[in-house]
């Protein structure tokens, strides 16, 4: 019988402990940037945010250091933790796409969040993801129900609403109400 939990993951190799360490090293480090996350969105406007979570250009990205999968996968289990679920945290969504685009831009990857909104049964809703290259990530995609009001860096907005228009037009589905991000 084994001591250790059963998340563990079985036998612990050299490359899969170092595997599991970078895992939980990028763990610690979105807990802790989640932490200073309502302080930033309570002082700056979103467009300024972003703007500032964007790596300056010419910086060297470190792609190596987690895949996208694993990014994404430790980002959105961070992102749930009961800590970042009170008053004073953002909708899920919104923590999500923030911190994924934090991220994964500090990896290298060229990310767009994007911001959608939907009327259904006269109420609006909004949503916010992030995409590279167009197709989202970590989730359905969004623009199926949700028409992109903004996104960011500027250049792929034009691109999202296009998207968006050339669909048949926001489709509702009652699979995504727990994706619902009400209020803002």
């Amino acid at each position: 019988m084994s001591l250790r939990p059963a998340w563990w993951g079985g036998r612990l190799t050299r490359p899969r402990l170092r595997r599991r360490l970078s895992q939980l090293w990028w763990a610690v480090r979105v807990g802790l940037w989640l932490c200073g996350l309502p302080r930033r969105l309570r002082r700056q406007s979103l467009p300024t945010l972003l703007h500032q979570l964007t790596p300056a250009r010419g910086r060297t990205p470190r792609r190596g250091a987690l895949a996208l999968d694993h990014a994404v996968q430790v980002v959105r289990r961070v992102c749930r933790l009961c800590l970042f679920r009170g008053p004073l945290f953002p909708q899920r969504c919104l923590r999500e796409a923030l911190t994924l685009y934090y991220t994964l831009s500090r990896l290298g990857y060229p990310v767009t969040i994007q911001v959608g909104v939907d009327k259904a049964g006269g109420a609006l809703q909004g949503h916010s993801w992030v995409t590279i290259g167009g197709t989202p990530v970590g989730e359905r995609d969004p623009t199926q129900r949700f028409t992109v009001i903004y996104a960011y860096p500027a250049a792929t907005a034009q691109e999202a609403r296009e998207r968006s228009m050339a669909s048949e037009g926001p489709q509702h589905d009652t699979e995504g109400a727990q994706r619902r991000c009400v209020p803002w």
